[in-house]
């Protein structure tokens, strides 16, 4: 047992040999706290010796490594996008509380989090605390090719940037005391089970099927409601009327680390260097750019300006959009992902700017809603070419459809909202036939109502026939304001 060594110094109990892949010089010695890999010479002389076989592909692991620090580079990216919107007294407790929440909630994963998330038992509902303290933690069972470690710390980057969100709801009236104790609070009791409905195999999203890739339910719809709660909460700021951006640099420094870094949110949750790794992150990025348009030409039919905040909260939107449907959709349906996100997203900050409540830097507008729509759409344009997936169409949307709506009445605390009946949801997953060509496809007219309901709510939001109305409202204000002046 050559290689093995106690864990900070403490003596432990000797460790149980397991062996690794036939033919792998490999020896994994598990102990009561730990997955250790060591070599032994039992499995050198046994093998012919030579060189020591890697137990975990070297390009999957480097893969996600890669990921998890550009999903950390979004942590940053959120501070400075949230500080540009506000003004600049309040520029600094935005970027603060962002690398707090990184601090914070990567100590919570460590303790509990990842535990809870994780953990190979558990009901359908949460986990247990098998690995407090990362203790006995082994590849995961959706990620038996990588190690153990690795994959706590790529999940730890999601975990660390949801709560980040919640803040720019909150922004220029929000405490640091109850913002450091709400954070772990917040994590333990809404993010880890969301997280494990949707992504741990007894979780009963997961057991019905549901289709999240990267974190549509976990992170962008709990995010949304949540921060709708919290500035509902403090109520609304003193000062009159929507803050002017202090520093549009800000805002397109934050959407640049944004995206750079969405391309190992989406991308790594392939957990593999793989053809659908490469789909994700091709689908992201058009979702982007189609999202950064309709944003831009939305602010245009607003205000009569090229805006470069449209485009950025475009970007974003789009991006949010695809976030569940990136490794289950093709590169064409990306771009009706960026166009739809965004528009409706547009007209969801408008509304909650109107009837409900001071959302500062329009949280819930954006990642709420869009977590929704994304969600939404991921059961219509699912496509098994790109996801491997064999499901039937409209159990998908039913899947997508009790994935979404859950999350916003728990960070809401809806008290009335009760636990699902699994015996009622879970459905069997079920073949088609060879013969069918249009797997997971939606039928033809399903696609044509949908695109006519996307074409009215386009015309609609951009107000394409009332250009010329609303350009003599704005003649006459001004010549009216003319009039008045002395």
């Amino acid at each position: 047992m050559s290689g093995w060594t106690p864990i900070f110094g403490v003596a432990q109990t000797p460790p149980k040999r397991v062996v690794g892949p036939q033919g792998s010089k490999s020896v994994i010695w598990e102990s009561p706290h730990w997955m250790i890999r060591t070599t032994s010479t039992e499995a050198s002389t046994t093998t012919g010796g030579g060189d020591e076989d890697e137990l975990f592909e070297q390009g999957d692991v480097t893969f996600v490594l890669v990921s998890s620090a550009l999903v950390l580079l979004m942590i940053p990216g959120v501070g400075f996008f949230y500080s540009g919107l506000t003004r600049a007294m309040s520029a600094l407790s935005l970027i603060l509380i962002s690398f707090w929440s990184v601090a914070l909630v990567s100590l919570q994963w460590f303790l509990i989090g990842y535990s809870l998330t994780f953990s190979a038992g558990g009901s359908a509902f949460i986990g247990n605390f098998d690995h407090l303290f990362l203790f006995g933690v082994h590849p995961a069972p959706v990620a038996p090719h990588l190690p153990g470690q690795l994959f706590v710390l790529y999940q730890a980057m999601f975990a660390a940037i949801t709560p980040a969100l919640i803040f720019g709801a909150a922004a220029e009236r929000f405490r640091f005391l109850p913002a450091t104790i709400f954070i772990p609070l917040w994590t333990t009791l809404i993010y880890d089970p969301l997280a494990y409905w949707a992504w741990n195999p007894h979780g009963w999203g997961a057991v019905l099927g549901g289709l999240d890739f990267a974190g549509g339910t976990p992170v962008h719809i709990s995010s949304g409601a949540a921060a709708l709660a919290y500035a509902l909460v403090l109520g609304k700021r003193n000062q009159k009327g929507h803050p002017i951006p202090h520093s549009m640099s800000h805002v397109l420094l934050g959407t640049t680390l944004l995206w750079v870094g969405w391309f190992g949110f989406n991308g790594g949750s392939a957990l593999s260097a793989s053809s659908q790794a490469v789909a994700a992150t091709l689908a992201t990025h058009l979702s982007a750019c189609a999202g950064a348009v309709t944003g831009l030409l939305l602010s245009y039919c607003r205000t009569r300006t090229y805006s470069g905040l449209g485009l950025c909260s475009g970007a974003v939107a789009g991006l949010v959009a695809i976030t569940p449907a990136a490794g289950f959709v093709s590169p064409a349906s990306s771009l009706l992902f960026g166009v739809v996100g965004a528009t409706v997203c547009h007209v969801a900050v408008r509304l909650v700017q109107k009837f409900c409540c001071d959302d500062a830097l329009e949280v819930f507008g954006n990642h709420g809603v869009g977590g929704i729509v994304g969600n939404l759409m991921t059961g219509v344009f699912g496509s098994p070419l790109i996801s491997g997936l064999f499901l039937q169409h409209w159990n998908l949307e039913k899947v997508a459809t009790h994935m979404s709506a859950t999350p916003t009445n728990m960070s809401l605390g809806d008290s009335s909202t009760t636990r699902p009946n699994c015996n009622k949801l879970i459905t069997a997953r079920e073949r088609p036939s060879p013969g069918v060509s249009s797997l997971l496809n939606p039928p033809i007219i399903c696609r044509l109502l949908v695109t006519l309901q996307i074409i009215k709510v386009t015309q609609y939001v951009t107000c394409i026939p009332s250009l010329n109305f609303m350009n003599e409202c704005v003649e006459n204000l001004d010549s009216r304001c003319e009039t008045k002046i002395p």
